[in-house]
């Protein structure tokens, strides 16, 4: 249960992972979304990022039993090496093609969908990309997205074009489908004509990706008619069975849930606790302060100085800037 992948801190190893937004999910998220997935009844499971197969893995472990076909899309030959080096077999890596699930999409629809999609933000992606996936989030929600949205954004919004009625899906991506400019519009849509049955949280000390500066929400979601109500979660505690035992109707004691409603959900913001809308407003930070993010270095390390680097390199201050890192 506590296989995880190694993440370096910085450097080039750091710098490899962040351009293939290569992150692999630990066994007992991948678990509890493969339980998810099949508890439709479905005899196959896509995987459109299928990396190192956590997914393949789980949906094993889950139903060994079961004659499950397994499909899927991966682009990078190295992750399915590393797929099968972790257990899984030729037999079961025969329905992957090597294509770009964002911009090659197959056809047809699937009952049931499953990922952990390349966190990959807008300014890692090439031109002819962005515009590729902006025509088609255009086509879909009648409206493009902000460009700021990555490509994680647009692998949840072509699998859910792909999911078939009463298909399920099972997502975890990174707060920030729901806190960036994009995401009122997407998640207006995906309320509309989607059911969203859940969304999962996680303590900081339960994190699924230690070391990874994102905080992290699994989102549980049936194409069928969409629901008032929907279930918040925040997992407690890491490497448990609580959170498959949750998805399967079983006692998960680290498991916090609230009932809420989608109105209040959207307009709160699916990554936060519930608020009581009935309440006034009182002051926020934006009255007394302006914050912005600043940006991306993609190597704090060199950009960084403490004061006594800055001394001993002999930079005048003129030239240094107070900043808040990680």
């Amino acid at each position: 249960m506590k296989r995880h992948q190694h993440l370096p801190a910085s450097g080039p190893g750091r710098e490899v992972l962040q351009s293939k937004g290569q992150f692999w999910t630990p066994d007992w998220v991948a678990d509890a979304m493969a339980a998810y997935v099949l508890a439709g009844g479905t005899t196959s499971v896509f995987d459109p990022a299928v990396g190192g197969g956590a997914f393949f893995r789980a949906v094993r472990r889950v139903a060994p039993e079961m004659p499950i076909a397994l499909s899927g899309r991966e682009i990078d030959p190295a992750a399915l090496d590393e797929a099968r080096q972790t257990g899984l077999t030729d037999d079961d890596l025969k329905g992957v093609e090597l294509r770009d699930f964002a911009v090659l999409p197959p056809t047809g629809s699937f009952s049931a969908i499953i990922a952990n999609p390349p966190y990959l933000r807008h300014h890692r992606l090439s031109a002819e990309t962005k515009a590729c996936l902006r025509e088609f989030g255009t086509q879909l929600l009648g409206k493009p997205l902000d460009g700021r949205a990555g490509l994680h954004v647009y692998f949840l919004l072509r699998a859910l074009a792909l999911l078939a009625p009463d298909g399920r899906l099972a997502f975890i991506l990174p707060a920030d489908v729901c806190e960036g400019v994009f995401a009122k519009p997407l998640w207006q849509w995906v309320a509309s004509n989607f059911k969203l049955e859940a969304a999962i949280t996680f303590a900081p000390e339960a994190t699924p990706f230690p070391g990874v500066d994102t905080n992290a929400i699994v989102f549980l979601i049936t194409k069928t008619t969409p629901s008032e109500h929907f279930m918040w979660l925040r997992c407690t505690q890491a490497y448990s069975h609580d959170l498959r035992n949750w998805v399967e109707g079983r006692n998960a004691p680290s498991i916090e849930q609230t009932k809420r409603s989608l109105a209040e959900g959207l307009q709160t913001g699916l990554s936060r606790p519930p608020a009581d809308l009935d309440l006034p407003v009182g002051p926020t930070l934006g009255d007394f302060a302006r914050v912005m993010r600043g940006i991306a270095t993609g190597d704090n390390e060199f950009f960084f100085l403490t004061q006594e680097q800055a001394d001993v390199l002999e930079i005048p201050d003129e030239f240094l800037k107070d900043a808040v890192g990680r």
